[in-house]
């Protein structure tokens, strides 16, 4: 998956929504895997091209900006909760 994503990066502008769906293909991968730290920051790419893009398609963007921000939320959720639980082991 992260070879395909690196084609698709060399091959679409920054801003294209397909690129924004291989972002969120591999951020729900790492999420599932609990890999938090590698899902952020493409959740993240994913939802700026979201927003880019939102202009054009109010409705569509909207929905999926809705499932990217929940998302989202509940990754800053998890990671503030093994925070919390690593600095109680102290």
């Amino acid at each position: 998956m992260k070879k395909s994503l690196r084609i698709r990066e060399s091959l679409l502008s920054v801003d294209d929504i397909n690129l924004g769906q291989s972002y969120r293909n591999l951020a729900a991968l790492y999420y599932d895997q609990k890999e938090l730290d590698k899902a952020e920051p493409l959740y993240e790419k994913a939802l700026q091209i979201k927003l880019k893009v939102s202009s054009i398609d109010y409705e569509k963007a909207g929905s999926s900006n809705s499932v990217l921000g929940v998302r989202l939320s509940q990754l800053l959720m998890t990671k503030t909760c093994q925070r919390k639980k690593l600095i109680a082991q102290y």
